[in-house]
């Protein structure tokens, strides 16, 4: 048999795989460009190597494991690559499920780039997943950078989140206590 596609024609196939003419990275005895231009093996980057075998080899990765290397996920629009660095998005929340904060799907610097989410203090960390001590859809460091809430001593907690400090008095030379009234006035007790 000679698929005669790309090898040398009227040569068998048997001869071109044994003249290594034709790859054949499968091992299954039939060359790699009659399986593609077959059809029976997919070739999606276009380089003359089936899919498998790019894979296979390690010159194409497939870290979602579907069988498709990487490149061609990202090109069809199997997988989305939002922050343009080659990986699909959901192998680099796979392999580390920190860089989505919000547990969204998608990327913390996706979310903040498209504007689904803020970061007020452009310290690349979404908004809703900073400490909101006050639950006003503001992080505390942001309140108190623009004044929206006041840190009197400057502890990074908004004022109305500090514990409040509670007053314990002792009795003076006579025994009295002093209290404080909610008026503001001080009563001494006998």
């Amino acid at each position: 048999k000679d698929c005669a596609r790309g090898n040398l024609a009227g040569v068998p196939d048997a001869c071109d795989l044994s003249s290594a003419t034709s790859p054949d990275c499968n091992l299954n005895s039939i060359p790699d460009e009659c399986e593609i231009a077959a059809g029976t093996v997919p070739d999606c980057n276009g380089n003359g190597v089936p899919d498998s075998c790019d894979i296979l080899l390690g010159v194409s990765t497939d870290c979602n494991t579907n069988g498709i290397p990487d490149e061609c996920d990202l090109s069809s629009g199997t997988s989305l690559d939002c922050n343009s660095n080659g990986a699909p998005d959901e192998c680099e929340l796979s392999k580390d499920p920190t860089l989505d904060c919000n547990a969204n799907g998608i990327l913390d610097v996706c979310d903040i780039a498209s504007g689904s989410s803020a970061d007020c203090n452009l310290n690349g960390v979404p908004d809703d997943c900073e400490v909101d001590c006050n639950a006003n859809g503001i992080p505390d460091q942001c309140d108190i950078s623009s004044g929206t809430s006041l840190d009197t001593d400057m502890n990074g907690i908004p004022d109305e989140c500090d514990e409040v400090p509670y007053c314990t008095s002792n009795p003076n030379s006579t025994g009295a206590v002093a209290e404080l009234t909610t008026s503001g006035d001080y009563v001494v007790a006998n």
